[in-house]
């Protein structure tokens, strides 16, 4: 498998704010910046910028693989299973 997008297309290059924002519940700040449909179904990127006390609820993936990167003021609880 590749990390780049399939069709010759090349890398992907996004200035700040680029990207389709995403309505989300709980005050989260959604950004999309690279679709599945644009990686050959490899990978997608969101930006998220969450609230104190926000983030996603507790949930689990079946069929895919989350990774993520966290850059926080304030402490984060992950529960990883």
């Amino acid at each position: 498998m590749s990390f780049f997008p399939t069709g010759g297309q090349g890398p992907f290059i996004l200035q700040p704010g680029e990207g389709k924002m995403l309505n989300v519940p709980g005050g989260q700040l959604s950004t999309l910046k690279v679709r599945g449909e644009d990686t050959g179904g490899a990978y997608t990127v969101l930006h998220v910028t969450s609230p104190p006390a926000g983030g996603p609820p507790l949930h689990c993936h079946h069929r895919e693989d989350e990774a993520l990167y966290v850059l926080y003021m304030h402490r984060m609880i992950l529960h990883l299973f």
